[in-house]
């Protein structure tokens, strides 16, 4: 009996550490269960992280295209720009010999303005002059009445330009006389 005692003691002995080696195995299954749940979970956000990532490379790329573009485009605009400016320049030069040669030809208009100026003076001394010296003497002359005058000229000039000779020309020749008035004064 003691042996048999014994043995249900082995018996509990190892009953009980089978109960625990369960437990343990049990609470390591959980462990385990936890720690799968987890690899999942990590799993599924490092496939998201990864789709996100492959995205964000894609839409890198674009930019990288579009970047490289518009490099091209500022490249382009910035030759044209240098053209234009080039233009403008050449454009300024023309502009500076015409303001030059537009200052030149300006003392030349003034020299011509006051040239102007001073044959209008000459002109309307003149004008005076031959009022004074000459249609003033004719209307005194014929008393004011220039109109008797007028109609006496233009009868003589018709009366001169029918006469074509003053001492006699042949039939195929052609001729002009001139008639000369003296007044009194």
């Amino acid at each position: 009996m003691a042996q048999v005692g014994a043995g249900v003691a082995q018996f509990q002995a190892g009953t009980s550490q089978l109960v625990d080696g369960q437990k343990t195995l049990a609470s390591g299954l959980d462990q385990l269960s936890a720690g799968a749940q987890k690899l999942d979970a990590g799993s599924t956000e490092l496939s998201e992280k990864m789709g996100e990532a492959n995205e964000g490379a894609r839409t890198a790329a674009t930019g990288a295209a579009e970047l490289a573009s518009g490099a091209s485009e500022l490249n382009s605009g910035a030759s044209e720009l240098a053209s234009g400016a080039s233009r403008l320049n050449d454009g300024a030069l023309t502009l500076k010999d015409g303001l030059n040669t537009l200052q030149s030809g300006s003392g030349a208009l003034i020299d011509g303005v006051q040239q102007l100026d001073d044959g209008a003076a000459e002109l309307n001394d003149g004008m005076i002059r031959f009022d004074r010296d000459g249609i003033q003497k004719l209307v005194d002359a014929f008393g004011g009445d220039v109109e008797d005058l007028l109609d006496k000229m233009n009868e003589m000039l018709d009366a001169s330009r029918a006469y074509k000779n003053f001492s006699g020309i042949s039939d195929d020749m052609d001729g002009e006389v001139k008639f000369v008035f003296v007044t009194e004064e």
